[in-house]
């Protein structure tokens, strides 16, 4: 059975797994997450060169798994941390973005989605027009509407 685990790290779906199944013997190698996926694919893609002598900075719109399994690869992770939902066209004229470059975008799970998360996410793409967008997954289940 593959599971499409999207809010977890590689660490604890095998205790969720070892539990569930009774099993003592899972690794977290055998564990393959959709998260554990995308900052595998992030570091194959941006891989930073050796003149630029920095982490790749990366957004991310998902769960605190995600950011793990980014961060565990050796990304600068930041997100949105901010209790407000919506954005008015002033709110985002005034918002304060990051001035590094950002080279990704991820987006994931997230159960406290808004539009406001939205709005930065698609300013970032904008300025930063080489920054890849990912998705962690497709999933037919989970529909929103």
């Amino acid at each position: 059975k593959i599971f499409t685990e999207r809010a977890s790290n590689r660490l604890q779906l095998r205790d969720k797994l070892s539990k569930l199944l009774d099993l003592d013997n899972l690794t977290i190698d055998q564990m393959v997450t959709s998260s554990y996926s995308a900052a595998k694919y992030l570091q194959r893609e941006l891989r930073p060169s050796l003149e630029e002598k920095r982490r790749p900075r990366v957004h991310v719109i998902g769960t605190s798994g995600l950011c793990e399994e980014i961060r565990n690869v050796g990304f600068n992770v930041y997100t949105t941390e901010d209790p407000k939902c919506g954005m008015s066209r002033d709110e985002l004229a005034e918002y304060s973005f990051p001035e590094e470059k950002t080279d990704a975008v991820v987006v994931g799970l997230d159960n406290d989605f808004n539009y406001r998360k939205l709005c930065i996410a698609n300013v970032l793409l904008q300025q930063n027009p080489d920054a890849l967008l990912v998705a962690t997954n497709e999933d037919a289940y989970d529909l929103v509407g």
